[in-house]
């Protein structure tokens, strides 16, 4: 849902060159299956999309990541969660520009779908680098609502992009680059797992080159 949203918004206004993941493209062990890919998105930035099916399809996570990188503007981490009948939607936007952002434009999702239920994960290191712009819902008879919601958030995190001033994309992604490295050391969700299952080193490479292009 948030991938194909995604791309077929991106696709309208750019190239989109998907790069090779080699034996990162799948990652398959015990009752948890990942699925990975990415894009070049031709003069804007990096777009990572991850599928996660676990416990034999009871648990099913789908996160992507819109890293810009030509311009100003911090990044998206977005998920989609259904485990059993709960569903719930995190877009998320982390501190990576290069400066002060006027993200008042997100204020009217958080109108909009107030009667949505909010998500409120335990506390995790990054909780300080999430910006007034995240908004993150569940419910578990609202599919459609929080689908539409995530559609919403998208469609304004592209007009702040087209909005946002051009940038160096080396500067850039050493902004971004500060947010990824302490993923990689502290971990999150996704990363978790992943290091179980692939462990350290290779984690480090599928964040660093495919999920944020920091190096």
């Amino acid at each position: 849902m948030l991938r194909d949203y995604l791309m077929d918004a991106l696709q309208k206004e750019y190239r989109l060159q998907k790069r090779d993941l080699g034996s990162y493209a799948t990652i398959n062990r015990f009752v948890v299956k990942f699925e990975n890919e990415a894009w070049a998105v031709e003069g804007a930035g990096n777009l990572f999309a991850m599928k996660m099916t676990g416990f034999f399809g009871l648990i099913k996570m789908e996160t992507v990541v819109f890293s810009p990188e030509n311009r100003d503007l911090s990044f998206l981490s977005s998920d989609a969660i259904h485990a059993g009948e709960t569903n719930t939607v995190i877009m998320e936007m982390d501190r990576s520009a290069l400066h002060e952002e006027d993200l008042s434009a997100f204020d009217v999702l958080k109108d909009r779908y107030a009667h949505l239920e909010d998500y409120k994960a335990a506390p995790r290191w990054y909780d300080s680098w999430h910006l007034s712009s995240t908004i993150c819902k569940m419910g578990k008879k609202q599919t459609a609502e929080l689908e539409q919601f995530a559609r919403d958030y998208i469609d304004i995190y592209l007009q702040e992009l087209r909005k946002a001033p051009e940038c160096d994309p080396l500067e850039k992604r050493a902004a971004t680059a500060e947010y990824a490295q302490r993923l990689i050391r502290e971990g999150g969700a996704a990363v978790d797992s992943m290091k179980k299952m692939i462990g350290d080193a290779r984690t480090e490479k599928l964040v660093a080159e495919y999920m944020f292009h920091i190096r």
